[in-house]
């Protein structure tokens, strides 16, 4: 299934990093200095970005008269440190304004990261700037209990994203789900650069499962 991303994360996902999940979603960040960059103008999180790496975020400017912009988003900040820069070449004949939430890929331009492959996600389609996404419904693909972490899917995920959204067991509670139960989620871009669901509710609209609360903390619901 997609989504792997190259990361890895505790408990045995492949590529051998260890580490924590970073603040969820592309968020709106301004100014500020980057991470420590190294040769190539690249963080140390890059050696975790595979050439291929699909990053999400917000248009922060973009000037139609001279067809060029710039987007924001957390983890593209995490590896080159800086907005990046989006030609009108990378968006085609798409609508693109300040505020919109656009998935991309990152290559390198002698003046630094610029966008290309620029896609023009619908409104609320993940989690940014500390605003929540909306809700999908579908269903669990697969989860390694062994492991803590699955995936979640849905035709309309798949019609969005591409691939399916990985779910992480700090977002179960005590519940641990099996392949095929529905369940409801939004999505996020982690700091690694991979899509996880957030605000897990197992069960769909029938509300059985776990549930994250606003404050962060968890509790199962009876099944």
């Amino acid at each position: 299934c997609g989504g792997w991303g190259g990361f890895g994360f505790p408990g045995g996902f492949p590529g051998g990093f260890v580490g924590g999940f970073g603040p969820g979603g592309c968020a709106m960040v301004g100014g500020g200095r980057g991470p420590p960059m190294a040769q190539g103008g690249v963080g140390a999180a890059g050696s975790r970005i595979k050439p291929d790496q699909r990053f999400y975020g917000t248009v922060k400017n973009y000037n139609e008269e001279k067809g060029w912009g710039h987007i924001v988003c957390a983890a593209s900040q995490a590896v080159y440190g800086k907005d990046v820069f989006m030609l009108r070449s990378a968006v085609g004949d798409q609508l693109v304004q300040p505020g919109a939430l656009v998935g991309f890929k990152v290559v390198q331009s002698p003046k630094g990261p610029q966008a290309a492959d620029v896609t023009v996600m619908p409104p609320g389609a993940f989690g940014t700037d500390g605003a929540e996404g909306r809700v999908y419904e579908g269903e669990v693909k697969s989860f390694r209990e062994d492991k803590g972490w699955g995936f979640a899917t849905s035709q309309e995920i798949q019609e969005i994203f591409g691939k399916d959204i990985f779910l992480h067991k700090r977002e179960l509670g005590e519940a641990v789900p099996t392949a095929g139960d529905p369940i409801q989620f939004s999505v996020e871009q982690g700091q690694s650069g991979q899509l996880e669901a957030k605000n897990v509710v197992l069960g769909g609209a029938g509300g059985y499962g776990a549930v994250r609360s606003q404050a962060g903390k968890f509790g199962a619901s009876p099944y």
